[in-house]
């Protein structure tokens, strides 16, 4: 070991984040497309953080109650679930989120997520929606901590991100301050509806990409794919675990026969939890344990 150097090369500096807007194809024989979709975001230790994460709340971290679901989903069935969600980086911070629909449905998913970011970009969000998202955040942090693993978790996270001790007994005083002018400020200085870029994978109809890819040789043997969801028949919402991992986008299910009325909301049910509840692809900030 004599020869090896006593320092190690240094690491990188903080990367630059370019992310141009638009649209990108990835051709891919299958009968839903999945598009992931992202700009520049903000960094886990700037002053307006936690505007931006009440605010992602409302706008897709949120399940039912976010805009984004209620807009895409609730309002036009186009799919069982749409998030978006903060991911700062040690070397660079992105504001990600994503959603699947039917390859002839997915251009207008994508052109209502768009609207919506320029919607929050232009207006910001009303005090009802800011206080019920306070409410949530800050009456479900405390549920976080129900285990030896969960509480371990939630301390490695806080000294991965540099937070100070304090920082469970403060946390919910930091939610709190946020006020409606800054959710207007930091909406309108983040989101960047026109340089919002999406990458669809699958074969989207009417949707012109900026670069679209060879597609892929061969087929992948599919089961039956839902692409709408049914009907919502009661209030009832459901809330993602903030510590679940996140797995997949959307499942593909086989065509179930039912017989009975009771059958067909018991299958609602359990498609609602399956698919509207499941989380995007990468870890957001607000399931991070120590958020």
């Amino acid at each position: 070991l004599s020869g090896l150097p006593a320092t190690g090369a240094p690491f990188p500096g903080k990367a630059d984040v370019t992310i141009p807007g638009g649209v990108r194809v990835v051709e891919f024989d299958t009968p839903q497309s999945v598009a992931v979709f992202g700009q520049k975001g903000i960094e886990r230790h700037d002053d307006d953080f936690f505007a931006a994460y009440v605010m992602n709340q409302l706008l897709g971290a949120g399940g039912f109650e976010s805009r984004l679901m209620q807009e895409v989903r609730e309002k036009r069935g186009l799919t069982y679930g749409v998030y978006s969600y903060l991911v700062p980086r040690d070397l660079a911070a992105v504001y990600m989120g994503n959603v699947a629909s039917a390859n002839d449905r997915i251009a207008e998913a994508i052109s209502v997520i768009r609207d919506e970011w320029a919607r929050m970009a232009a207006g910001g969000v009303t005090e009802k929606e800011l206080e019920d998202a306070k409410t949530y955040l800050t009456g479900a942090y405390p549920l976080r901590f129900d285990g030896n693993s969960r509480i371990a978790g939630i301390l490695v996270g806080m000294q991965m991100d540099e937070l100070p001790i304090d920082y469970i007994a403060t946390r919910n005083d930091k939610v709190n301050a946020v006020t409606l002018a800054d959710i207007r400020r930091v909406a309108a200085e983040l989101l960047d509806p026109e340089g919002l870029l999406f990458v669809v994978v699958g074969r989207p109809e009417g949707l012109e990409g900026t670069q679209t890819n060879r597609p892929r040789r061969g087929r992948i043997r599919q089961r039956g794919c839902q692409t709408r969801p049914a009907r919502r028949t009661s209030g009832a919402t459901h809330e993602r675990n903030p510590q679940k991992p996140r797995v997949s986008h959307e499942a593909h299910t086989a065509p179930v026969r039912v017989n009975t009325a009771a059958d067909e909301g018991i299958l609602r049910h359990r498609r609602k939890r399956r698919h509207a509840t499941r989380p995007p692809a990468h870890p957001p900030v607000d399931q991070h344990p120590a958020h």
